[in-house]
């Protein structure tokens, strides 16, 4: 199958299962900004005239809420440089074919330039505000204190990663699409099989069992160039979810000041977990395979929660994609080899 249906049972336990976690809208960003709970009145000092006093658990909690609105503006303004661009990609097709003039392709431009300044400084904001995160959470003992390593489930994630659902949907897509083909073979070469069992004069019979063996061939090879052809489409796509998975953990790590994240394919259910084959793969595991997990040290919703919010399916028209509403994608099975 296609590199396993991404990344083997990992995907295909998880990703084909519904419920994913959808993403809460992102809001448009007020004007001028959001305003830091630490940031000074003016007049150069805190709201109240002093420092906060808030506990160092409820300062973080403050922080934590306000990391997250930083987070939104950004994505805001990723969605703001984007609109512009296509504004400037729309302005520029209009001057060459003539309906347009040179200085709406320069106001466009400029409007993109404004637009990609604005996301460096939302950028710089979310490194601002991870900062102040992480050292409210650090404790008075410093940073070696503080819990360093932590665990995600990567089974779990892949299930509830909306973004994956979708690839997996539409390599299942693709595959239906080139596969049409192969499928009107499979019905003639089932067609075949009914007539070698009923035939009853032995010429018929092997001139049957040679056109059931040249089309069993035919069946083999289409189907090796189908899932070469995709499985090199399935690995740019499990490249692409890496880099983000990756992406998301280190920022993590960043703000929290984690020494070291590990990811482990585990059981997502109750019922998985009562799963015999699994329970085996458990005891002869390819690494590191935890058996007792602290929720504390447990950070697979928080990976998922920001995977969904920073990378959710889009559809080739940019607009998201409800993964909860996907047929569920079952593979064509390959035929039964010709009877000799």
């Amino acid at each position: 199958m296609v590199r396993g249906v991404l990344l083997a049972g990992v995907l295909v336990l998880a990703a084909l299962t519904t419920g994913a976690a959808d993403a809460p809208p992102v809001p448009n960003p007020p004007p001028g900004g959001v305003p830091s709970p630490a940031d000074p009145k003016p007049g150069g000092r805190p709201a109240g005239g002093r420092e906060p006093s808030a506990a160092p658990a409820d300062s973080a909690d403050v922080l934590e809420a306000h990391l997250g609105t930083r987070r939104a503006n950004e994505r805001a303004a990723g969605v703001g440089l984007a609109a512009a661009k296509q504004k400037l990609a729309r302005a520029e097709q209009a001057g060459a074919a003539g309906a347009g003039s040179g200085e709406d392709v320069d106001r466009a431009r400029a409007e993109v330039d404004e637009a990609a300044a604005q996301l460096d400084v939302r950028k710089s904001e979310v490194r601002e505000a991870e900062a102040r995160l992480r050292q409210a959470k650090t404790p008075a003992g410093g940073p070696s204190a503080a819990p360093t390593v932590v665990v995600f489930n990567m089974a779990a994630v892949m299930r509830d990663f909306a973004k994956a659902k979708y690839q997996v949907h539409l390599l299942a897509k693709r595959r239906e699409a080139v596969s049409r083909e192969l499928v009107g073979w499979r019905a003639e070469y089932t067609k075949l099989q009914e007539d070698v069992t009923s035939a009853t004069d032995p010429t018929a019979k092997d001139a049957i069992g040679r056109e059931m063996t040249v089309l069993y061939r035919k069946i083999e090879d289409k189907g090796k160039e189908i899932d070469k052809a995709l499985n090199d489409e399935a690995s740019a796509v499990i490249s692409k979810l890496y880099d983000e998975i990756k992406g998301v953990v280190d920022a993590i790590a960043t703000t929290n000041g984690y020494h070291l994240v590990l990811a482990y394919p585990d059981a997502v259910t109750e019922e998985e977990q009562k799963n015999p084959y699994l329970r085996e793969l458990k005891l002869k595991p390819p690494a590191a395979q935890p058996f007792f997990v602290h929720p504390r040290a447990d950070i697979t919703a928080e990976v998922t929660r920001r995977l969904n919010a920073e990378h959710p399916p889009l559809d080739d028209q940019g607009r998201k994609v409800d993964v909860s509403r996907l047929p569920p994608a079952t593979p064509p099975a390959p035929p039964a080899r010709p009877r000799n």
